[in-house]
């Protein structure tokens, strides 16, 4: 989601839209539930929920967990929201998160999936458990309020800079929400898992240290997510100095501040005796006295470093003497990289994959995320063979997990659907048959059938324990434990000698260890500073396994590996029992079917006052969204007093299909006629309203969308006798898109893809003072450069009517490029505005965007910070004339600097400084600009 403001707009319309912004990636207005109905609700004496059909027995355990953990935490907050709270529970995709926020109301959006992998969120129990915690923990922390910011939100609602704990840098937000998560008795929560260790402690002895600046400015340094790891031990390590009443004081005492981007290093002092910058320092000696005591030497013996150029832990698969793994450098275009006994080899180009499995034969199947215009993201399986490539082979089955079975001929595939794993059985025609459902609170992990395909061995997690091994019996469909243990086993494989190859953190610390399931004998094969993952046998290359470091994932090679330690399995063997919470049904009211309208009244309002050297306008901004985040709107009328006229602007959107906006503004001008000035004054009215993705297919990158496009502009006030005309302009249209981009980490925009669109639009369906058809298109193309470069081309071009609305040509109007239905005026920088125009455009662009340096370090606690600068080096060209007429190319050139600034601690905002040289001797000129737009 982005915008782009023009700087001129003013410093005060620059301060508000920055921190209305500011709590958009908190607010979730810009994540709607999936198009479609079904939804219902339930409410307690604190919450209301709102569901889909069939997960009333979740939700109305959702109800019980809420309340029970709203007691708790009440406890530590002492204050909570007067209204209900409104969850949300959606199983509209297939990953584990969540999300709280309390603008404009305070609310949770909780996803349904259960995590699976050795991470940082393994260790829970029940997964609402714990995802309701955290959240509630946000909504307690951002509603606090007192004094002036309490008097504030009785006059204005619920404004968003009357939040002051929303306004808060995310390490202080995410630390308190991880503390807070972990139950050291119950044994769960992010403090409690071994990956959170490990990933402090490589910080700790690597020297990869993070001072507050960076962790403050948390964008795409390694770690990433170093907010919450860093924020998490921080928050601890204050509780653990200066106990947990300090902290809450300090929360409470911020909590007054109007302004609280200033007052946070003041209000520590008050509390803590000490600035944050000075507690910081605190911190780290108490982490390097910690972690120091726990340094382990890694076993050097045979380890062989592999080139994977990864910075996070990907997908790998072996098939006898082969090793195959992704290549996401976070740079270039993924690869799948095959390691054989001639070195490693590029393989092919792929799309981001969720599992991978090769046969016996050679094919590849493959588990990938597809993303729906519906707002459903749900993984399926892709073949690949060398003379088809890849084929899809199941639409919308949530599999995300895929193995093939001997022989080649089927597959077994996992999926979550309400919260509950299932294993199914697929064939190559892409139906499948259901061989297991767990029962609630049974969760399916990483699994690998036997060569003969008669059993599987898998990592399940039960109701009330922690993760074990266990084997299916295919051919009786039982299952049978191999481990019970307070350990998480995960990522089992069948050796070739049937023993079973697996990572378990035993120690603390994620090793692999070998188990011969017969004798429950047991071998510890590694010892690594930051843990053992996705372990895979290859054969004569022998084990290959990912581990973690201080700079990302490296892979491993031990072609021979030695038993570091063995032990049996009884000597490990132990129940988690994690302690039943809220068995006591909740006292709810009746279940009913959900209605927006009592979530979507406005919830603040903010006076505004915009003027210039023409108009002083006064009047008020508000806005509001349902629960669901389908429907959202945003208001602002004003009246400016010297001129006695009204202003508006109103803007709503529904999914992300329907969206309308209605602007009434006024232009003033002046000139001289015959030696008097004469002031004219013209209304400006727009409305347009657009329907997104009406159809779409080819894995949804081709969409057809439909618009309608009115502009009337007005003289209200001229010379008289001047013959001023009014301009009364409809356009209806269709457009088609086709966008196959890719994004990277370190790569600034898009890294990768095209993007192409085709509007056919006309002036004729609706009356106007405009006739006849409009027909125009661009192609945007983008080449993945070595390292973090990119080289961009664009192609547009369009045809009106003689007696349709002209195109305008020149400027700087590079937000009009992103309007699907009625733009008219095309970029050419070293030119004036409108420097040619007529009912034919061409315009073409060469654009080489080199990084240049990353930055990522905050001012201090002061709400700026800067990431990444990279420029850009452009030509652009182009020329607009009338049909019959000759053609006048125009060309300039130019550099940009582009910066982005980090405002309010999340806000992204790249700020270009640009350079524009007209070529053209007559008609170019010197431009400078500046453009700042806002992305989240």
């Amino acid at each position: 989601m982005g915008r782009i403001l023009n700087m001129g707009y003013g410093i005060f319309f620059l301060y508000l839209s920055v921190f209305w912004l500011l709590l958009l990636p908190v607010s979730g207005y810009a994540q709607p539930v999936a198009w479609g109905g079904g939804w219902r609700t339930l409410s307690s004496e604190h919450f209301e929920i709102h569901f889909q059909e069939g997960l009333q027995e979740m939700a109305l355990r959702c109800l019980s967990i809420a309340e029970g953990v709203r007691e708790e935490l009440l406890l530590w907050f002492r204050s909570a929201p007067q209204g209900p709270v409104h969850m949300v529970l959606s199983d509209e995709t297939d990953f584990a998160n969540g999300w709280a926020t309390p603008l404009p109301f305070a609310q949770i959006r909780l996803f349904v999936p259960n995590p699976e992998d050795a991470g940082s969120l393994e260790h829970y129990d029940e997964w609402m458990h714990i995802l309701i915690r955290h959240e509630y923990a946000h909504i307690l922390h951002m509603e606090l309020g007192q004094g002036v910011v309490s008097m504030g939100r009785r006059i204005l609602g619920r404004f968003p800079l009357l939040f002051p704990h929303a306004l808060t840098p995310t390490f202080l937000l995410e630390g308190v929400a991880v503390y807070l998560e972990t139950d050291s008795k119950a044994g769960y929560g992010r403090l409690q898992g071994s990956h959170y260790a490990a990933m402090m402690r490589l910080e700790v002895e690597e020297g990869h240290w993070k001072d507050m600046q960076e962790v403050v400015t948390d964008l795409r340094k390694w770690p990433l997510g170093k907010a919450y790891l860093y924020g998490a031990f921080f928050v601890e390590y204050l509780v653990s100095e200066y106990g947990e009443e300090a902290v809450v004081a300090f929360l409470h005492r911020q909590s007054g501040e109007l302004i609280p981007f200033f007052t946070l290093q003041a209000q520590a002092r008050r509390v803590f005796g000490k600035s944050f910058s000075g507690l910081w320092q605190d911190f780290r000696k108490a982490m390097e006295i910690r972690f120091g005591e726990e340094a382990v030497s890694a076993e050097a013996r045979d380890h062989r470093i592999l080139p994977s150029g990864n910075l996070f832990l990907q997908v790998a698969a072996a098939r006898e003497d082969d090793f195959f793994l992704v290549k996401d450098n976070g740079q270039d275009r993924r690869e799948l990289l095959h390691y054989g006994g001639d070195g490693v080899k590029a393989w092919m180009r792929v799309r981001p994959l969720r599992d991978l499995s090769v046969a016996e034969d050679g094919r590849l199947a493959a588990s990938r995320l597809v993303s729906r215009p519906d707002g459903r993201m749900f993984h399926d399986i892709f073949l690949h063979t060398p003379s088809e490539g890849w084929k899809r082979l199941t639409h919308g089955m949530r599999f995300h997990r895929v193995r093939w079975l001997a022989g080649g001929r089927q597959l077994l595939a996992v999926r979550q659907v309400s919260g509950r794993s299932e294993l199914h059985l697929v064939d190559l025609e892409g139906k499948n048959r259901l061989l297991w459902r767990g029962e609630s609170g049974c969760v399916l992990g990483a699994l690998d059938p036997d060569p003969e395909g008669l059993q599987v061995v898998a990592s399940v997690k039960r109701a009330g324990q922690g993760w074990n091994l266990e084997i299916l019996d295919l051919r009786t469909l039982t299952w049978q434990p191999l481990t019970q243990t307070l350990a998480m086993e995960n990522e089992p494989s069948f050796l070739p000698d049937g023993r079973i190859l697996f990572s378990a953190d035993y120690d603390g610390r994620y090793e692999i260890h070998v188990l011969d399931p017969r004798t429950g004998a047991t071998e510890q094969w590694t010892q690594t500073p930051g843990g053992a993952f996705r372990p895979r046998w290859a054969g004569r290359q022998g084990l290959m396994f990912q581990t973690y470091t201080a700079q990302g994932y490296r892979l491993i090679q031990i072609q021979h590996p030695k038993v570091l330690k063995t032990f049996s399995r009884d000597f490990r063997m132990g129940l988690r029992d994690y302690p039943l919470v809220f068995q006591e049904p909740v006292k709810g009211r009746e279940e009913k079917a959900y209605t927006p309208w009592s979530s979507l009244r406005p919830r603040y309002w903010f006076p505004v006052w915009l003027f210039d050297d023409d108009t002083s306008q006064l009047g008020f901004l508000t806005s509001g969204s349902d629960a669901l985040g389908r429907h959202a709107y945003t208001l602002q009328a004003t009246w400016d007093v010297k001129n006695d006229l009204a202003n508006g602007r109103f803007t709503y959107v529904c999914d992300n299909r329907w969206s309308l906006m209605l602007e009434r503004s006024h232009g003033f001008s002046r000139f001289s006629w015959n030696g008097e000035s004469l002031d004219l004054r013209q209304q400006k009215d727009r409305a347009t309203l657009q329907r997104n993705h009406a159809l779409y297919f080819l894995e949804n990158r081709v969409a057809v969308h439909a618009g309608m496009v009115h502009e009337r502009d007005t003289w209200i006030r001229a010379w008289p006798g001047m013959r001023l005309r009014d301009v009364n302009t409809n356009l209806v249209g269709l457009g088609i898109t086709f966008q196959d981009e890719e994004f990277y980490l370190e790569t600034p925009g898009v890294g990768w893809g095209m993007y192409a669109d085709l509007v056919v639009e006309s002036h004729d369906l609706l009356p106007g003072d405009y006739k006849g058809p409009v027909v125009q298109g661009q192609i945007r193309k983008t080449w993945d450069l070595p390292g973090r470069s990119t080289l961009e081309a664009r192609l547009a071009g369009g045809y009106a009517d003689k007696e349709g609305r002209p195109f305008h040509m020149g400027g700087v109007r590079i937000w009009e490029e992103g309007r699907l239905f009625g733009r008219d005026e095309a970029t050419l920088r070293g030119y004036p505005r409108s420097v040619q125009w007529g009912n034919v455009y061409a315009a073409q662009r060469l654009t080489f965007y080199p990084w240049l340096y990353r930055m990522e370090r905050n001012l201090s606690l002061m709400p700026l910070g800067l990431g990444d600068i990279s420029a850009g080096v452009f030509v652009d060209s182009g020329s607009a004339w009338e049909e019959g007429e000759s053609m006048r190319q125009l060309t300039g050139a130019g550099l940009e600097l582009r910066m982005e600034l980090v405002l309010g601690y999340r806000i992204v905002a790249p700020l270009i400084l640009g350079y524009a040289r007209g070529l053209d001797s007559d008609l170019g000129e010197n431009q400078f600009y500046t453009l700042l737009g806002f992305s989240f």
